[in-house]
């Protein structure tokens, strides 16, 4: 709930509506230095004017930086080529820094995806199976475009934050760390990030999501949504729906850690596997490693994006 972050299931959209123009710049922006003296171009004192507009949404620079811990309940719905929707619960847990599960509870099968100090495993029920290279990178993007770590990430020796004009949704910015481009949409009466725009890339496809973010509520110290909804290429893929937002709650470090030694995902099956349910057969999800795969070909759906994150399946391009 990658949701908001997950997914987490294992999302260029419609542009903001209205034509970009420029903004006037506050003349505390105009005369922004870096952190190292050097007075950075005016696209960029703007986009970091417009970073910490969101951060004062969220709570503040001290709330923001002083989270440890999320712990994200919900229901999520995949949404498939065909136009089947799917509905399961799911729970996205970040410990920070860099530790990332997503539990999502489908049909006859529990599946948890994890990201911690021993790599990317996935496990349905009968042992931990590393993830291949290229979707253990795009879970761990999935964990960093939860809203959450991109404000965290703003002190980053790679942060860049650019202005990239305004609309009528509000002014965009984009946000470049840790591996990630994504472009935010910022409201500007609230300074709370409405939209986040990016390109998703597993194998040779490549994907332009847009992530909506709505329902922001009080939670302990920040202020954080609790719906998001993802558009891939356009069209409906997945939702997000919080019950809960955890701030800080007590998370056991095992929980980001296998039971057992994962093994290599073209290991050979020790036993069959049980088919997955047919809901999830589509042929633009990724497919499973090897070693999960049923003797009847299955593909298993992606996570939810991030507040993915809400990153869902993607985990939460977000939420």
């Amino acid at each position: 709930m990658a949701l908001f972050a997950a997914a987490t299931l294992r999302c260029a959209a419609p542009s903001p509506a209205g034509v970009p123009q420029s903004s006037p710049q506050p003349a505390s922006v105009a005369s922004s230095p870096s952190a190292s003296g050097v007075t950075l171009p005016p696209e960029e004192q703007k986009g970091n004017a417009l970073i910490q507009k969101a951060v004062d949404a969220m709570g503040g620079a001290r709330a923001v930086d002083a989270v440890r811990s999320l712990d994200l309940h919900g229901k999520a719905k995949r949404v498939f080529p065909s136009g089947e929707e799917v509905s399961f619960a799911m729970r996205t847990s970040i410990l920070f820094p860099g530790r990332f599960r997503q539990e999502v509870e489908l049909p006859m099968v529990r599946l948890v995806t994890v990201l911690g100090p021993d790599g990317a495993y996935t496990d349905m029920g009968d042992g931990p199976v590393l993830l291949p290279e290229a979707q253990r990178m795009e879970f761990d993007q999935s964990y960093r475009r939860n809203l959450l770590a991109i404000l965290r990430s703003r002190t980053a020796p790679d942060f860049r934050a650019v202005a990239k004009g305004s609309s009528d949704a509000g002014d965009d910015v984009e946000v470049q760390s840790s591996g990630i481009v994504v472009t935010l949409t910022i409201d500007r009466a609230s300074g709370r990030i409405l939209r986040l725009r990016f390109t998703s890339v597993l194998g040779t496809a490549s994907k332009e999501n847009v992530t909506e973010y709505s329902d922001w509520r009080k939670t302990s110290a920040l202020t954080y949504p609790f719906a998001a909804s993802t558009l891939t290429d356009g069209k409906p893929a997945n939702g997000v729906v919080l019950d809960s937002v955890g701030v800080d709650s007590p998370l056991d470090p095992e929980l980001f850690q296998p039971k057992t030694a994962p093994v290599p995902s073209d290991a050979p099956d020790p036993a069959p596997t049980p088919a997955a349910p047919a809901a999830f057969a589509s042929p633009e999800s990724p497919a499973p490693p090897r070693s999960m795969t049923p003797a009847a070909p299955v593909r298993m759906p992606p996570p939810l994006p991030s507040a993915t994150p809400v990153s869902m399946p993607p985990p939460h391009a977000g939420v």
